[in-house]
């Protein structure tokens, strides 16, 4: 069964452009907990439809829409969506006593994370996002389709998003750097690639791949 929470905004009021970054700060900071707890209630010497287990859709680190999190605008709350498989009784009827101390797991353990809520944090994601958007619209009128920021670390860590340790920061080559503006007076360069056919060359491991893996997943 799906399992509905609605959980009252802990970022005060939430200005609607910026909703996909409390959605994705939310299911990243609970759906792991949440997904932790429900492993905590595996027992091996019970039957599988003895079991109470519950999911939810997990985060990573791109700012997008996902099912796990939505944000209500009528009533100022957000949504989270937990898959719930309920214990049963002789597998036709719900075991009342192991569905309640689920559920009530689950809640106790979302509103201790909202309670624990970095606002520092939540702010430099904000900030995050205005900036991400403000080099999309530079893009854009400035017909390029994609941005290298300089000091990137684009190599990861293996099997992992995280950047590489001891990794070459990018530079972006002279002929292609360009300088994007921020309304707060502050500028980022790095390299700017123009609408068109752009010709990637280097020899072997010199990381043409990992450029080239960078900017797929720089759309996000």
């Amino acid at each position: 069964m799906l399992l509905t929470v609605e959980i009252p905004s802990p970022f005060g009021s939430v200005n609607e452009s910026d909703t996909v970054v409390y959605e994705t700060i939310l299911l990243s900071k609970i759906s792991p907990i949440i997904n932790a707890l429900s492993k905590s209630y595996v027992n091996i010497y019970k039957e599988e439809f003895l079991k109470a287990s519950f999911c939810s859709q997990e985060a990573d680190k791109r700012i997008l829409s996902r099912s796990g999190m939505q944000y209500l605008t009528a009533s100022g709350k957000f949504c989270m969506k937990i898959y719930f498989d309920m214990p049963l009784l002789k597998g036709i009827s719900i075991n009342q006593k192991p569905s309640e101390r689920a559920i009530r797991g689950v809640l106790s353990s979302i509103s201790d994370i909202i309670s624990d809520i970095d606002q520092n944090e939540v702010k430099k994601c904000v900030d995050v996002f205005h900036r991400q958007n403000t080099i999309r619209s530079f893009l854009a009128d400035n017909n390029y389709c994609a941005f290298v920021a300089d000091g990137s670390i684009l190599p990861r860590e293996s099997e992992t998003d995280r950047s590489m340790t001891d990794a070459v920061p990018f530079v972006s080559p002279k002929s292609l750097a360009v300088t994007i503006p921020f309304d707060d007076g502050t500028t980022l360069t790095g390299m700017g690639i123009k609408c068109g056919v752009t010709v990637i060359i280097g020899g072997g491991y010199s990381g043409k791949s990992t450029l080239l893996d960078a900017l797929e997943n720089g759309v996000y």
